[in-house]
């Protein structure tokens, strides 16, 4: 049975966070991890992001987002960053390995109920859906890839798949969320 995801608010962004892959074929292969689309895979994925990624909340008053993806294919080093970054790099590395964009989503959530934030959202995770149409959490700085359950509070999502077309529509998208 399909979750239904409580009516959260879609957003259609044209965005420049998640990162191409072009020019990382190779630095994808050297790190060992795995090409194609199965819930196994991108566990793999999820744990290559958890462990190489530290968590660190951005600078008051500055929320950027953004993938580490070529920083984590081309360096050795531990990168840090943030809850979006972690749900960023996740899907920018799934691209990699070949799952179609269509299949990834960017959601914020409420963590916690009752929790006080900007349009209720205070978190950042990835989604994969896999091909029986189970939706699952990936990048998440509060715990390894899971199901997505009703315990998920999605508030609003960005389609990768749409917010990879060349369609600017990211501007005036957000400036209505902002205004509700």
């Amino acid at each position: 049975m399909p979750l239904e995801l409580r009516g959260p608010t879609r957003l259609i962004v044209d965005q420049p966070w998640v990162q191409s892959c072009a020019g990382l074929d190779d630095a994808y292969r050297a790190t060992g991890l795995p090409y194609g689309d199965s819930v196994a895979i991108l566990r793999g994925i999820d744990r290559f992001v958890r462990h190489r990624l530290r968590y660190r909340p951005d600078a008051a008053g500055q929320d950027d987002w953004s993938s580490l993806a070529r920083e984590l294919l081309l360096g050795d080093d531990i990168v840090e960053g943030d809850c979006d970054d972690f749900a960023l790099t996740a899907i920018s590395l799934a691209i990699c390995a070949g799952v179609a964009p269509g299949q990834l989503d960017f959601a914020l959530v409420q963590s916690r109920p009752g929790t006080l934030s900007v349009h209720g959202m205070d978190h950042a995770i990835g989604i994969y859906t896999s091909s029986t149409g189970r939706r699952w959490i990936i990048g998440d700085t509060f715990g390894p890839m899971r199901p997505v359950d009703e315990e998920t509070r999605i508030v609003m999502w960005f389609d990768m798949e749409e917010l990879l077309m060349p369609a600017p529509l990211w501007r005036t998208m957000l400036s209505r969320a902002e205004l509700d």
